[in-house]
């Protein structure tokens, strides 16, 4: 079985999907706005990457659904394993709908937004090129955003080398705003 405590250092970073979509949907829908049909769609009518789950048992070294926040969930990872992790934010794919954001906005939403049941695994970097390889054959999108570390937490870097800092890192089932 693919764990959330299996990630080492040097492994790539990888997620299925658009993050963010069903996030920037619910934002919408809450500002009594229509929000984009694909992020309707993705908030509505979510797909879990099920073929994918199960095809990466041979390449993943952990993996995570993402379901409440990117970063959140690639956090679980991290945790459990014992690493950290640089994202790189302008590695981070995007819709056109999404692409229409401020960047600093964009990155946020798709870090913390939640309900996009896309998976974030790791991959040792010697099986790469396999998994994108297993996700065209699948015709899923799959894209490597960063890589783990040694210490612990995640750096989430804009294209200038700064960090993001995040507020919070995505949905908490029992804080007092959920």
């Amino acid at each position: 079985a693919l764990t959330r405590g299996g990630a080492k250092t040097g492994d790539r970073v990888f997620v299925s999907g658009v993050p963010g979509r069903a996030g920037f949907a619910l934002a919408e829908r809450m500002a009594g706005r229509e929000p984009p049909a694909d992020c309707a769609l993705a908030l509505d009518f979510p797909t879990p990457r099920l073929a994918l789950g199960a095809a990466l048992l041979e390449y993943a070294s952990a993996c995570i659904d993402v379901s409440d926040g990117l970063a959140a969930d690639l956090g679980h990872v991290l945790e459990a394993s014992g690493v950290s992790a640089t994202i790189d934010l302008d590695r981070l794919p995007a819709t056109a709908s999404i692409s229409l954001l401020d960047d600093e906005e964009r990155w946020r939403l798709q870090l913390t937004g939640g309900d996009d049941y896309e998976l974030c695994f790791t991959v040792p970097a010697a099986h790469a090129q396999d998994v994108e390889r297993l996700a065209r054959k699948l015709d899923t999108s799959v894209t490597e955003i960063g890589r783990i570390g040694a210490g612990s937490g995640l750096v989430p870097r804009r294209p200038d080398g700064g960090v993001l800092e995040l507020d919070r890192g995505g949905y908490e089932h029992f804080s007092s705003g959920a």
